[in-house]
């Protein structure tokens, strides 16, 4: 099991981290690389946690995540995942940095606090991470009063485009998700926004591609004078 599960993890680092907290997205994954390499689910598993005192950095961020993320049959323990990821950030690990990120974006085991979540992104991003600076862009695009966050939309989008040539599968998802994020989403920007999302959607983005339904459901049964409606952000 030890030479498979190293050739398992062997080029998966980079597309892996790149997930984030999407759960649905990480379960897929790991379904799919491990149909591909012909090892057994929980074979992988026990194969992770059997490594997981390995000197690899990505060995315990892909245990820990697999944990967060219930593929593992270790029970939920907050604490001690925050504190696994924050052991990692201090090491300067990007997606650890990213994933503490995250965890004050969404309120996970803190309180919510896009300021500090803001700080973390910019960490990881300055370390090349892609994920990281499409947060960022998702943050300073509108801005928020609320944490002080001051709006730049010009440096956003050029953030947006340096993500998507980076690979980011979901920047272009976040791209047009923060052009349509008003009521009144004028025409140049819906366009734009469109081509982003199916471009979003042919990358597999299951984001992008139920955004896409409910636009299409919303223009059959809009009325001319109907605005157009605030849509909710997957992360």
């Amino acid at each position: 099991m030890k030479e498979d599960f190293q050739v398992f993890l062997k080029g998966i680092e980079k597309e892996f981290c790149m997930l984030g907290l999407d759960i649905d997205a990480i379960k897929a994954y790991v379904c799919r690389v491990t149909n591909e390499s012909g090892i057994d689910l929980q074979e992988l598993l026990c194969g992770i946690e059997n490594s997981y005192n390995d000197n690899s950095k990505f060995i315990r961020y892909f245990y820990t995540t697999a944990n967060l993320c219930g593929l593992c049959e270790a029970k939920w323990d907050a604490l001690k995942f925050e504190m696994n990821y924050s052991e990692l950030a201090l090491q300067k690990y990007p997606p650890a940095l990213y994933m503490i990120g995250l965890f004050y974006l969404l309120g996970v085991n803190s309180d919510k606090d896009l300021s500090r979540a803001l700080m973390y992104f910019r960490f990881a991003g300055d370390r090349g991470f892609a994920p990281a600076k499409t947060q960022v862009a998702n943050l300073i695009f509108r801005g928020s009063r609320k944490y002080s966050i001051p709006a730049d939309r010009s440096y956003a989008e050029l953030l947006y485009h340096q993500t998507m040539l980076a690979g980011d599968p979901r920047a272009a998802y976040y791209y047009a998700f923060s052009l349509l994020d008003v009521y009144h989403v004028p025409a140049h920007d819906k366009q734009k926004a469109m081509v982003l999302l199916n471009e979003a959607a042919a990358k597999g983005v299951q984001a992008a591609i139920r955004l896409l339904k409910i636009d299409a459901m919303t223009n059959k049964l809009r009325q001319e004078s109907t605005p157009s409606p605030m849509f909710e952000m997957e992360l």
